[in-house]
């Protein structure tokens, strides 16, 4: 074989080596890029699912809190007011009854929104749990986005429940400053009242019973999935 050709086809080999080694190391760049890719969408879907299921839990704290303040401000100051009163037709309703019974009970009741909110931490649990360990970067992302669906439909409803329950207890405030000027100007015989003013204390009896059916209204099943929308 002649020299020059002796000498060509090491280099030729050493080229097709090189060439070899060369595109191993793109494909392995390419797969790691690509499992970067994948597990970045996977950690930005759990994120996600986490911000959300956060936002809602702060916001079941807060509707929570609410409630509490409610039972033990102007809930309790209206029972005080209202009792005050005589010649009524309360005193033998089971609406009264019930009104100072949300006084009594009213650890049973925080007691049983708190059972609410951890079942709903638990499912939220749950579904972050069904993202560990997932592969496909896809599954991740269409599940995450059916997850903040839910998460948003969560927050909607319980900002719905607070804010109805922070206007009607400013609308019932009102009433009450109203019955404490009727009562001390007129005293304490409702038969004596204008129909104007025994207006006033209808309204804020029944703005106490429709605060009173809010408290008492569960937002979810045991299953942890939403209660149909109260109409």
């Amino acid at each position: 074989m002649p020299l020059p050709l002796l000498l060509t086809v090491p280099a030729v080999i050493a080229g097709v080596i090189g060439i070899g080694v060369v595109l191993e190391e793109i494909e392995k760049n390419e797969f790691e890029d690509m499992q970067y890719r994948d597990d970045k969408i996977i950690r930005d879907s759990l994120d996600k699912i986490r911000s959300f299921s956060d936002n809602c839990i702060k916001m079941l704290r807060l509707l929570i809190k609410s409630e509490v303040q409610i039972i033990n401000s102007s809930m309790k100051e209206f029972i005080v007011e209202l009792e005050k009163l005589n010649n009524t037709e309360f005193a033998e309703t089971i609406y009264l009854k019930e009104l100072k019974a949300l006084a009594i009970k009213k650890g049973e009741l925080i007691k049983a929104k708190e059972s609410q909110l951890q079942l709903f931490v638990k499912v939220a649990s749950d579904i972050g749990n069904t993202f560990i360990g997932k592969v496909n970067p896809r599954v991740c992302k269409l599940k995450s986005y059916k997850a903040c669906l839910k998460y948003i439909e969560i927050r909607k409803r319980v900002a719905m429940f607070h804010r109805n329950l922070l206007l009607l207890n400013a609308n019932l405030e009102q009433h009450i400053y109203k019955m404490k000027q009727i009562i001390t100007e007129k005293g304490t015989d409702f038969s004596r009242f204008s129909i104007e003013e025994q207006n006033i204390i209808n309204e804020a009896m029944a703005l106490a019973i429709e605060i009173k059916s809010i408290l008492d209204m569960p937002i979810f099943m045991e299953t942890g999935g939403l209660l149909p929308e109260p109409k």
